[in-house]
């Protein structure tokens, strides 16, 4: 088991990871995502629709639900119906049938950019005036209710649980408990740039950084997470939203025309083979790495997430690599083929 996870490892590491992304299907401008079972649902926003595909099977085929919408923007599914908001409101309809009949649920006078359902409850962002708000989704002619007020451009909304997260067009995502009576804002990180989407499974929050074209994830369950950039597309896509179904990471390519797909699973490779005996430090890291634990002399070569070697050489216990010129993001230091140990710099 252990030759197996190591030479699928190696393939990892020698591999781009951006060839290792593959196309589920095309679209104009793919903005909003959402799955039931194994169909992923989707907003194309330049031909106002809203449609689906089974992710599967090989080489799907789209299926509109519906047509001859007003730039449709953001999606959630919550069993049969399908809740979705144009620019005078949020509507609904029922996936099941043949030709759906949009329904009205509220109007709105402010574009919603992402919907997010928990039990009977639809949240919504207000962008301009840095409000969240909620509908009860089983009342008839509901009204919208505040839940929290004075943030800075909210965009996209995701739960865990009870916490609900927010993105920020700044930079940040910050989180709420809705049980809690106060709604106290939690900060959980900054430094990103325009997350217009995330997904989150496990303890992981993935990010579609939408002006850096690049996917990047933190743990949630860290005090101080630090941004890992998983992806970096060297043209610019527009990652607008992402959904996971099983262990594949859907992309939403908006300047694109397509949505991709992305296995996940293939990092959790590294995690299972890092060498507890050796060691980098400090990690993350600004200008240098210590390598601790090597019982002799070893050659070395570090990695960048696209499987370009960036430096090599040969290394010793308790020696340094300058890391100052790298840029930053996530990185793999692969030892005499025998380990690999992934580190990430840091600047900020």
């Amino acid at each position: 088991m252990k030759n197996t996870i190591y030479i699928l490892l190696c393939f990892f590491i020698k591999t781009s990871l951006s060839s290792q992304v593959s196309t589920l299907v095309s679209s104009s401008f793919p903005q909003s995502l959402d799955f039931h079972e194994n169909e992923l649902y989707y907003v194309d926003r330049f031909l106002g629709s809203i449609n689906k595909v089974d992710v599967s099977i090989n080489n799907p085929t789209s299926i509109n639900l519906i047509t001859g919408l007003d730039y449709p923007q953001s999606i959630a599914l919550n069993g049969v119906y399908l809740f979705y908001a144009l620019s005078d409101g949020i509507y609904k309809i029922n996936v099941t049938e043949e030709l759906p009949n949009p329904i009205l649920i509220v109007n709105t006078s402010f574009q919603v950019r992402s919907l997010a359902i928990r039990e009977n409850e639809l949240y919504f962002p207000d962008t301009t005036n840095g409000n969240i708000s909620k509908i009860d989704i089983n009342t008839n002619n509901p009204s919208i209710e505040n839940i929290i007020s004075g943030l800075t451009s909210p965009i996209a909304l995701e739960f865990k649980g009870k916490e609900l997260y927010i993105s920020h067009n700044h930079g940040t995502i910050s989180k709420i408990d809705i049980n809690s009576e106060t709604s106290n804002i939690i900060d959980i990180i900054s430094g990103l740039d325009s997350p217009y989407g995330m997904a989150i499974t496990n303890n992981y929050i993935y990010i579609a950084e939408f002006s850096q074209s690049r996917i990047s994830k933190i743990n949630i369950n860290l005090n101080n997470p630090t941004i890992e950039v998983i992806l970096e597309y060297p043209n610019v896509i527009g990652p607008e939203d992402l959904a996971i179904n099983r262990s594949t990471l859907y992309i939403a390519e908006s300047f694109g025309a397509k949505i991709s797909k992305f296995d996940i699973s293939t990092l959790n490779l590294l995690e299972q083979t890092s060498n507890k005996y050796i060691q980098i430090y400090p990690n993350p890291t600004k200008d240098f790495i210590f390598v601790k634990g090597l019982s002799q002399i070893k050659n070395f070569s570090i990695y960048n997430t696209i499987g370009q070697k960036v430096m090599s050489g040969v290394i010793s216990n308790m020696e340094m690599i300058e890391t100052k010129n790298l840029s930053n993001g996530v990185y793999f230091l692969k030892l005499d083929n025998e380990t690999i140990l992934k580190f990430v710099k840091n600047d900020f």
